[in-house]
């Protein structure tokens, strides 16, 4: 999560090597769901409105449910939400901009698993 100026967004960047920096926890939710808390902001990767494609991912007050599909090796995970019968997955946005913004992208557009990592 960074500001560039225009306010708090979720952007997809190499680990800045700040403690605390870029930390998110996951939350449990119902079934297969998650939420994701950026510790520092307090704040969830949510979206506004309804989910589209390449909505993009921004901070939000209120737990924002993803989807999570086990991807390959070992800790690598797809989130996605459903819409209109279909998934659309978090990932790199579509827009070309820098920083690289996160958007739910439609699976015809295969993107890399996450990572997640288990910090003490």
């Amino acid at each position: 999560m960074q500001d560039e100026g225009f306010g708090l967004s979720i952007c997809i960047i190499q680990p800045a090597g700040v403690p605390g920096e870029q930390e998110w926890t996951i939350e449990q939710k119902l079934g297969d769901s998650i939420a994701l808390k950026n510790l520092k902001h307090n704040k969830y990767a949510g979206i506004n409105g309804e989910p589209t494609e390449n909505s993009q991912i921004v901070p939000a007050s209120n737990p924002f449910e993803f989807k999570v599909e086990v991807a390959d090796g070992q800790h690598r995970y797809k989130l996605y939400v459903e819409s209109d019968g279909q998934r659309l997955y978090m990932d790199y946005s579509m827009l070309k901009i820098y920083p690289p913004q996160s958007a739910l992208i439609p699976a015809s557009f295969p993107g890399q698993p996450w990572e997640f990592e288990f910090l003490e």
